[in-house]
């Protein structure tokens, strides 16, 4: 199933033209691309974690392949 999913990411000076993925010690998951299927969820986490550094944050959308995306957000199953 392809699914509309966001990633939020501190603003820069060049639009990105793919995902950063998140190398960070304290990563929720470890070493990944973190994305929200919900666009409110994107702001908040924009608010809330990626505008620290310039006061700014985007957020991007892409169209993802969910077959092989680890769904720890609504799918129960997949986070236990």
């Amino acid at each position: 199933m392809v699914r509309e999913m966001y990633h939020t990411q501190e603003k820069r000076n060049i639009l990105l033209l793919e995902p950063i993925i998140c190398t960070k010690d304290d990563a929720w998951l470890g070493d990944a691309y973190y994305f929200w299927y919900d666009l409110d969820n994107a702001h908040f986490w924009g608010i809330d974690k990626k505008s620290a550094k310039t006061g700014y944050f985007e957020v991007y959308h892409a169209e993802i392949d969910c077959e092989n995306v680890l769904d720890t957000e609504f799918n129960e199953e997949q986070y236990i």
